[in-house]
């Protein structure tokens, strides 16, 4: 059983920051996570709700890898790839761990400036 802060968290990101409805397809996209409980919970209320929930996974260091190794077309593509996935959703949760905050560190700043636009 899960701690009912959880609980209580997922309802409120559920019913009130999203005000997801039936039908919806909500998107919950994590970055270095330890704990999978909140993820799961919202996927399970989202479902009661008869929505669609959806849900990634993302390692910031495989991004970082992405990020150092990638073109300015590869970026294009990808940022291509994310609006379109953007633009089917009615909901989106980011949930970030902090696994090493200074992960993008060593990242150039010209190629944090294509993935950021």
């Amino acid at each position: 059983m899960p701690d009912p802060r959880w609980e209580a968290l997922a309802d409120i990101l559920i019913n009130h920051s999203t005000r997801l409805d039936a039908g919806e397809t909500l998107l919950v996209e994590c970055f270095d996570l330890e704990d999978t409980t909140l993820p799961r919970l919202l996927v399970q209320k989202a479902a009661r709700k008869r929505a669609y929930p959806l849900v990634e996974i993302k390692d910031t260091r495989i991004v970082r890898e992405l990020i150092k190794s990638g073109s300015e077309e590869q970026m294009r593509a990808w940022g291509g790839v994310e609006l379109h996935r953007m633009e089917r959703v009615q909901a989106y949760i980011a949930l970030r761990g902090a696994r090493n905050i200074n992960e993008m560190a060593d990242v150039p700043g010209e190629k944090m400036n294509l993935y950021n636009t």
